[in-house]
């Protein structure tokens, strides 16, 4: 096997594609086709940036030896495996609670089912479909598809957090907890996003960070005067006997919100890379 051949493997192994490797590498798609087609040879310290990627040793990289190959086959090939053996059990899972509900209680059991399986089954579809920061996706899922059940179920926002000063005892104490609770675990799970996409890019110039900051303004301006303009007013006269609507384009717009300080971020971070 050429070293072409073992870059292939170790890649699809872990699911990437050219354009993935590229990235974590900084180079051009078009430079890993060509080493991949034996056309070209990595230089010393992208093998050496290979080997860490593929989490394998530089001699399993470039040697071509039987037992290494097996050994690297039984390292990775359940870092692709298990994801979807993963994702397969949670949708089973899922599918048990439901079938389980709806034959003791009927179709308002089913109904209950896939509400109470919802973080499984939006987990289960991220474990088949997405190769890439898997667990991060899984984490944001859980976290909105709560966000979304305590707003619907409980009326408890983030947004309570503003209200810290003024609160009372008679509003409840636990409440204000609770939306803390998920105010910080938002911000944990924004630092930790930022922490995963600026880890293997390449360093952003002024004008890239500059376009992202002025969406991250725009967007920024647009939801603070979003309440104020006629769109909203003509929701809030034409969709209250819906209120469930209206929340759901409020929480679509918070998030797009969380989306463009996330991504501002990022670039800010990456800008500031040495």
């Amino acid at each position: 096997m050429t070293l072409g051949e073992r870059i292939y493997k170790f890649r699809n192994d872990k699911g990437f594609s050219q354009s993935d490797l590229a990235e974590k590498l900084s180079v051009s798609r078009q430079s890993v086709s060509k080493w991949e087609n034996n056309s070209a040879v990595p230089e010393f310290e992208k093998l050496i940036k290979l080997a860490e990627i593929f989490n394998i040793t530089l001699d399993e990289l470039v040697k071509d030896k039987e037992n290494v190959n097996k050994k690297t086959d039984y390292v990775k090939i359940p870092s692709i495996q298990t994801r979807k053996i993963v994702g397969t059990i949670l949708l089973c899972t899922a599918a048990c609670v439901c079938l389980l509900l709806m034959v003791t209680n009927g179709i308002s059991g089913l109904i209950a089912g896939v509400m109470l399986s919802s973080p499984i089954i939006a987990c289960g579809i991220i474990c088949l479909i997405v190769s890439k920061h898997t667990v991060l996706w899984c984490s944001w899922a859980v976290y909105i598809l709560i966000d979304v059940f305590l707003m619907y179920a409980t009326g408890i926002r983030r947004g309570m957090v503003l209200d810290t000063f003024i609160w009372t005892r008679s509003m409840n104490y636990i409440i204000l907890i609770t939306a803390w609770v998920l105010f910080i675990v938002l911000v944990i799970m924004m630092a930790i996003t930022v922490y995963v996409f600026q880890r293997n890019s390449t360093k952003t110039n002024k004008n890239q960070l500059i376009k992202a900051l002025i969406v991250a303004i725009i967007v920024q301006i647009f939801v603070m005067i979003f309440p104020y303009t006629p769109i909203n007013k003509y929701l809030i006269a034409n969709i209250i006997s819906l209120s469930w609507i209206y929340n759901i384009i409020m929480l679509i717009i918070s998030y797009i919100r969380i989306i463009s300080i996330t991504v501002a971020f990022i670039f800010i971070v990456r800008y500031l890379k040495k």
